[in-house]
């Protein structure tokens, strides 16, 4: 397991979001797989993204 930075903290353990729109990957249309970033286990592919 990884070291988180508080606001990777936030979201992946205390279940928190970021502000709509606001996340780095929003409007970007790249191939590949989104993984977690405590545990590098593959989430989802970015074409699945929602």
């Amino acid at each position: 397991m990884k070291d988180l930075t508080p606001e990777e903290k936030k979201v992946i353990i205390d279940k928190g979001t970021e502000a709509p729109f606001t996340g780095e990957y929003v409007y970007t249309m790249d191939p590949g797989v989104y993984v977690c970033r405590q545990c590098g286990k593959p989430l989802y592919q970015s074409e699945d993204k929602f």
